[in-house]
This record gives structure tokens, C-alpha cells and sequence, in this order.
């Protein structure tokens, strides 16, 4: 057995295969040409809402974001500015 486990790392290796450099495929001008991403990926389902945003959607967001308990990125983005402080030097 051991005699076999010899002859196999000794004659047996993937880098003995020749190296061959393949030319990728260049495509043809109909799949160049841009595409919609609605026509690439058509939606089943309407996540969004159809009306301006108001600002109680941006209160119920920012009341729900604060309950989770953690800082998300939208939370920081909706919380409110800090009054600047002029420092008289």
C-alpha cells in the first residue's frame, strides 16, 4: 500500500497539466445593448408606496427604528440635527 501512495504523489499531479490560456468570448451586439432593469428583473409585487412621503411616515419610521434599541443607519439619518454651539474664544 505504501509503495502505491509513493508511485501516486510521485506520478499522479495537477500541475503537470500544460498551462492554456483561453480568449474570452466576445459577445454579440444584441447582448451589448442595455436593458431596462424592470426588464431584466420584472417585479411580482409592489413594495413601495404611490403617494408623496409625509412626515408622519418619517415619525412612524424614525418611533420604530428608536424601539429596536440599536443604531441603523436610517435611524442616524432621520434622527434630529444637533443644535450647533458657537464657542466664543
Amino acid at each position: 500500500m505504501a509503495a502505491v501512495l509513493i508511485w501516486v504523489e510521485k506520478n499522479v499531479s495537477r500541475t503537470d497539466v500544460e498551462c492554456a490560456w483561453k480568449r474570452a468570448k466576445t459577445p454579440s451586439t444584441e447582448q451589448i445593448a442595455a436593458k431596462r432593469v424592470s426588464e431584466m428583473t420584472p417585479s411580482t409585487t409592489q413594495a413601495g408606496i404611490k403617494r408623496p412621503v409625509t412626515q408622519e411616515d418619517k415619525d412612524w419610521v424614525q418611533a420604530t427604528l428608536s424601539q429596536l434599541g440599536r443604531l441603523t443607519g436610517i435611524g442616524w439619518i432621520l434622527s434630529p440635527e444637533t443644535p450647533r454651539v458657537r464657542l466664543m474664544c
